[in-house]
């Protein structure tokens, strides 16, 4: 129920800051067009699992399990659940918790910046550079991949990349299938 809560969440966030870009309305459709990111459409993870990049899944994993700097006590009390069904012994957990709280800070910070950004930028109507935002929040992604990789235990490692794989069938998301228009 929280995995569904935050993946909608992150939803929402992704549907929020599209529709803040948007200079024309799109009929809802499969396919979608944005001028500043191009075509895109929806993967469902239940069907096919292999079409989620990995790099997206841990992203939505670091931010699942991650806990904001405000974090209400029902999301400090469900984490350790979300450690332990990644099959993280105590100590692993401890790192991976230590790891993914300093991937959502500087997440937070990314995503507060861009969005102040965007904002500014579309007022005075101007596209925001979404393609660097992106690669930004890659680059994050992949640091903190590697630091998990170097800091768990061969073994915790391990679950934790199997895990992922295996949370890829509840995701869903937009994957750009074009450049931009």
């Amino acid at each position: 129920m929280a995995r569904q809560l935050w993946f909608l969440v992150l939803c929402l966030f992704g549907l929020c800051m599209l529709a803040a870009l948007a200079q024309d309305a799109t009929p809802p459709s499969e396919h979608h067009a944005h001028p500043a990111i191009g075509e895109f459409k929806e993967v469902n993870g239940a069907t096919n699992p292999e079409l989620i990049p990995d790099d997206e899944a841990y992203k939505m994993l670091f931010v699942t399990m991650s806990l904001a700097t405000n974090a209400a006590d029902a999301e400090k009390a469900i984490r350790p659940k979300r450690l332990t069904k990644a099959g993280l012994d105590a100590s692993d957990s401890q790192k991976t918790a230590q790891i993914v709280d300093q991937f959502r800070a500087r997440y937070d910070d990314m995503v507060k910046n861009y969005n102040d950004s965007a904002l500014a930028l579309t007022s005075r109507g101007e596209v925001p550079d979404y393609d660097t935002f992106q690669r930004q929040l890659l680059a994050l992604v992949k640091e903190t991949r590697q630091k998990l990789e170097a800091t768990l235990s061969a073994e915790g490692a391990s679950r934790f990349r199997s895990h992922v794989q295996g949370e890829k069938r509840f995701m869903r998301m937009a994957v750009p299938t074009g450049g931009p228009q």
